[in-house]
């Protein structure tokens, strides 16, 4: 499992060439977090790397980036790469940096392989003196690897880079919390790999894994998942570099050993480390001796009888040149404390100066760390202004949305209490076009608005208005995004969740989030939902039920349940619960549902049929506004048929058998091939409601259940197939109590 970046297209950078002061000459790259182009600035003739950050990433994940930037800036040293400028321009945040002539040493060891030993400490002992440089400032990279390296194309050094994982150890907070694990993970520590506090121990650790992967071509440590990696990085358990190259000297064996230590406090630091590889690297130096040669009188030649006066010449001569070089002596030693005393004065001079000069960068630096600062403030107040605006303006388009609604579900009131008539040409009634044209398209409206808003209330609706169109897999993959947005999900956004994942069949999930919605949430109007969603006694769930809607008067969902549970107790009570609940949220399908239903059982109650036409209209309603919810099509089915027009219901259970088969449930596919065969075999079409039962128990034996009351009064050439649709243990149950063998 390697470590490098997954690239990915974005709609950014800027259309135009140019962003800010600069003009973009080419595309050098592009990576996780953005975009590097080749830059020119205007009136310099300097090139620049200039990257631009994609703009769908994540706040904080900009933040970082930026803070990064800043902290390199504060480095100096010839084998870091500062970055020089951030700046926002075009919706686009940017950071420019010198740019680099060269390539990686990922790209190096990709063309060529393992490099000669003494050239890879070489390397490594140059990143080292620049993470030494940055560890003293307090500055940890958290990302070193091949890919954050670049080779300089013309002086082949070392250049470190990309410090947008940056830590500083020194500030009070961070955005990365212990547990958090970004980076690449085959470089990284032990303690970073399993989510701990990462130290400049972490940055030694990656200088290992490099150092063994440019001398072997290989790493210590791979695996195909994370898992296997982390078991493999705790055994402590690799192959020595001298393995790989046997010609390498056993002190870089030792030296790899020490900075792969699973234990942070016995790894070295980085100063020592680039001392030591710089070892690697240096010549001996050899020295010599000398002779002194000495001569006799008679090795010269010379006769005693002339030796005296040979002897007296030779005292004055040899008096003479001492005095010259007494005097000489004198003064060269003159000379040479004249000169030392230069010497010392141009010291001092150099030191003094070198001391003004010291002052006058720390100043520029302050003064540069000022400017940057302030102007990082800046940008900061600017985003976070603009962050405020949008926040106001969707809170605004929700305020407008929502009254909207309730306008036109007022609309629909009105007509239906005085239904128009009929269209001559055929169709639609009045009413349901006007559904069509007006609250299903401000729906989908209201989604598409809505899609890319911040702030937890605009998430909320647009998942829910997701949900309310039966778009199921979407209004997860919006809770998901806001999960990933924001630091945990509110109460209704997990409840919404979890009636999403009731709605899929996904009943463990379901009852997992209700009971942690209980348990996270317990005294809130969520909560209270979720514990009588997860209740065994009936009145329990409806006391519970009842605590939830008072304590949220404006949640349909909780007045839909409780309006569930009363239909056959209290069913004047139910309609009106029904009717809040349209009011509240007229976009709620499972309103209209709820209400065509209670209007239906007072039907098949008081045989008076003058129910029919308004549970009609709310089924048909419920229909349009959620066309995936198989449950409505077979509420308008069982309308239809007890108004006598038996076709059209078969062809309505017909369309929501299709329905339920989209929408992939077992539950709801049976349901409706239940439904289908009873119709079917109300209009004397027995082989198609043979069929459609036959279907229903393979789906989910428990349909046998609902088909069980007409099944007993039918013969037995009509029984024996969906018996033996069963599985054999219901098989011998059912043949038992319809008295077979």
């Amino acid at each position: 499992m390697r470590g490098t970046s997954t690239e990915r297209q974005s709609s950014n950078p800027p259309p135009s060439r140019r962003i800010g002061n600069y003009e973009l000459v080419s595309e050098l790259g592009a990576g996780t977090s953005g975009r590097v182009f080749l830059a020119r600035r205007q009136g310099l003739e300097r090139l620049f790397a200039l990257k631009v950050l994609h703009k769908d990433l994540p706040p904080e994940q900009v933040e970082r980036s930026q803070r990064g930037a800043r902290l390199a800036a504060k480095l100096h040293h010839p084998n870091i790469v500062r970055p020089i400028d951030i700046g926002q321009a075009m919706g686009c945040i940017y950071v420019v940096m010198d740019h680099v002539p060269g390539n990686n040493l990922e790209d190096r060891l990709a063309k060529h392989g393992a490099m000669p030993w003494r050239e890879a400490a070489s390397l490594v002992a140059e990143v080292a003196g620049a993470l030494a440089v940055a560890h003293e400032a307090g500055v940890v990279h958290r990302d070193l690897k091949p890919a954050n390296v670049i080779l300089h194309g013309r002086t082949g050094r070392a250049m470190v880079t990309d410090f947008g994982l940056a830590r500083d150890t020194t500030a009070p907070s961070q955005l990365t919390q212990v547990g958090e694990l970004i980076g690449s993970p085959v470089y990284m520590a032990p303690e970073q790999l399993e989510g701990g506090q990462v130290t400049s121990a972490a940055d030694i650790y990656a200088l290992g894994v490099m150092l063994y992967e440019l001398v072997t071509g290989k790493l210590p440590y791979d695996a195909s998942d994370l898992r296997s990696l982390r078991e493999r990085v705790r055994s402590g358990r690799y192959k020595p570099v001298s393995e790989h190259v046997p010609q390498v000297n056993k002190e870089l064996d030792q030296i790899v050993g020490e900075l792969l230590s699973a234990d942070p406090r016995a790894r070295p630091s980085a100063q020592r480390v680039a001392e030591a590889l710089r070892g690697f690297s240096g010549n001996a130096s050899t020295t010599g001796g000398s002779k002194l040669l000495s001569y006799t009188a008679s090795q010269l030649g010379v006769r005693p009888t002339v030796l005296l006066p040979v002897l007296g010449l030779w005292v004055l001569v040899l008096g003479g040149v001492t005095a010259w070089a007494l005097w000489e002596h004198r003064g060269r030693r003159k000379l040479r404390d004249r000169q030392a005393e230069l010497q010392r004065t141009s010291d001092e001079a150099r030191a003094q100066s070198d001391s003004y000069r010291a002052r006058l960068g720390s100043k520029e630096r302050e003064l540069e760390q000022t400017l940057e600062e302030s102007s990082t403030l800046r940008l900061e107040r600017d985003r976070l202004r603009g962050q405020v605006e949008a926040a106001r303006q969707t809170e605004a388009e929700l305020v407008r949305l929502r009254q909207q609604l309730r306008e036109v579900n007022q609309q629909l009131a009105d007509h239906r209490r005085k239904p128009p008539p009929q269209p001559k040409t055929g169709g639609d009634p009045a009413w349901e076009g006007l559904l069509k044209q007006t609250l299903a398209r401000q729906i989908e409206w209201a989604i598409e608005r809505l899609e890319g808003a911040a702030g937890p209330q605009a998430a909320l609706t647009r998942a829910t208005l997701l949900h309310n169109r039966g778009r199921y897999q979407e209004t997860l993959a919006a809770i998901a995004a806001a999960r990933a947005a924001q630091a945990q999900l509110g109460p209704e956004l997990k409840a919404l969740e979890a009636r999403t994942l009731y709605k899929l069949g996904r009943m463990e999930e379901a009852s997992r989030g209700f009971m942690d919605l209980a348990q996270a949430h317990p005294d809130t109007a969520p909560g209270l939902f979720g514990r009588a969603l997860t209740s065994q006694d009936r009145a329990e769930r409806v006391r519970l039920l009842q605590a939830s809607a008072e304590a949220d008067p404006k949640a349909s969902y909780m007045r839909i349940a409780l309006a569930s549970g009363l239909v056959g107790a209290d069913p004047k009570r139910a309609l009106q619960l029904a009717d809040e609940a349209i009011h509240n949220d007229p976009t709620a399908y499972q309103s209209y549902q709820l209400r065509s239903q209670i209007r239906l059982a007072e039907v098949q109650r008081t045989r008076d049929k003058s129910g029919l036409a308004p549970a009609l209209r709310d089924a048909r309603c419920a229909q349009l506004m959620n066309p995936g919810d198989p449950e409505s099509w077979q509420l308008v089915a069982q309308i239809l048929l007890a108004e006598g027009k038996a076709e059209e219901a078969l062809a309505e259970a017909t369309r929501g058998v299709a329905v339920a088969d989209r929408l992939g449930v077992a539950g709801p596919r049976a349901s409706a091939r239940i439904l289908q065969g009873q119709i079917a075999l109300a209009r004397r079409q027995t082989n198609l409601a043979l069929q459609a039962w036959v279907q229903a128990v393979q789906l989910d034996p428990r349909a046998i259940q609902g088909i069980w009351p007409t099944l007993r009064r039918l013969p037995p050439r009509f029984q024996d197939p969906v018996i033996q649709a069963l599985p054999p243990e219901m098989q011998r149950e059912v043949r038992r109590q319809l008295g077979k063998r």
